[in-house]
């Protein structure tokens, strides 16, 4: 008799999971249809993939040099998190994701494709949603980026920085202009329209010829948009320790203003529309994800040392959701907007 009760329990937990299942789907496929959704129930969504094969002579970011990562236990974690957040913050759609680092590009297709499952199960994915996520030409050979365009990745972030090797050596880069020539290639073919460049300025040495030619160089080979990033010395970096110690001196504030105009300048000729201080595009080719965090959209932060910035749900009442009744609040990764 007890059986049959714990089956007939079973029977109705079973059927209440499928009717909320559908309920949730048909939600997600009313919203998906909708295009005007409140600006508090829509975020974008960005993944830290912590991991990379060297630490580059200007990066402080939050990433760890490891040959034995746990693929496993990070995609367990991640999804994990990405869940509760999504949960925590009451969004309903996301309209982009986007897969930083560290190198993403070195996490397993499994994991970006578990994490992109887990979003589109628990919120509506926009129509158009883009997931973009950043790759090392090292690391973006052609079957390599099929198989995570097959996992849901449909734009991609080339980290090429420079074409030329000695200022690629000077920053730390493990790769060459040519790995970069061969990457962007493979990406242009699997992702057309949708590879973004990311090149810097500002370089020890770098004179404003030097900087000219990269423009020139990458114009030449490049998709429907570029990001271009002054170079700033953050302490702790090696960059930081040689410029100290008087080893490497930067362009001076007169001339990295003028690289930054001559890019804007040669952008414009070139077709290109500066639609944030950092990133141009053609053909309308912006990033979904760049422009929302120019806007002031809200941005939830997944894995190790990512930022989020989202309202609660009901207002500010971040002390009470946060930590439990009576215990005192201590600082916390995520930032929120009082509402």
């Amino acid at each position: 008799m007890l059986s049959k009760r714990r089956g007939i329990l079973h029977l109705l937990n079973g059927v209440r999971s499928l009717s909320t299942n559908i309920t949730n789907k048909n939600k997600a496929e009313e919203l998906m249809n909708s295009k005007q959704v409140p600006q508090d129930k829509e975020a974008t969504l960005y993944i830290h993939w912590p991991y990379c094969q060297k630490r580059c002579h200007y990066c402080n970011f939050n990433k760890y040099i490891s040959q034995n990562v746990d693929h496993k236990k990070m995609k367990k974690c991640l999804v994990r998190e990405t869940k509760t957040l999504l949960s925590m913050s009451g969004v309903e759609r996301v309209k982009s994701i986007f897969f930083g680092g560290g190198t993403p590009s070195l996490a397993e297709p499994a994991t970006i494709s578990a994490i992109v499952d887990c979003v589109s199960d628990a919120v509506a994915m926009a129509p158009d949603a883009e997931v973009s996520m950043e790759a090392n030409p090292t690391s973006a050979e052609w079957f390599r980026l099929s198989e995570f365009k097959t996992a849901g990745i449909n734009r991609l972030s080339l980290g090429v920085q420079s074409f030329k090797d000695s200022f690629l050596k000077l920053l730390g880069r493990n790769h060459s202009s040519l790995d970069a020539l061969r990457a962007l290639e493979a990406a242009k073919t699997l992702f057309p329209g949708k590879v973004s460049l990311d090149l810097i300025f500002g370089i020890p040495n770098q004179t404003l010829t030097d900087w000219k030619e990269d423009l020139e160089g990458v114009l030449k080979v490049c998709d429907n948009h570029i990001s271009l990033y002054q170079l700033t010395l953050e302490r702790g970096t090696n960059l930081f320790k040689w410029h100290q110690a008087g080893d490497v001196s930067l362009p001076n504030a007169d001339e990295t203003a003028d690289m930054y105009q001559i890019a804007v300048d040669r952008m414009a000729e070139a077709g290109f529309r500066r639609y944030e201080v950092s990133n141009f595009a053609r053909d309308d080719s912006v990033s979904i994800h760049n422009l929302s965090y120019w806007t002031g959209g809200q941005y939830i932060g997944v894995g190790p040392g990512a930022h989020g910035r989202f309202a609660l749900p009901g207002g500010n009442n971040r002390e009470s959701f946060l930590w439990p009744k009576g215990s005192k609040g201590t600082d916390t990764r995520a930032q929120f907007l009082d509402v």
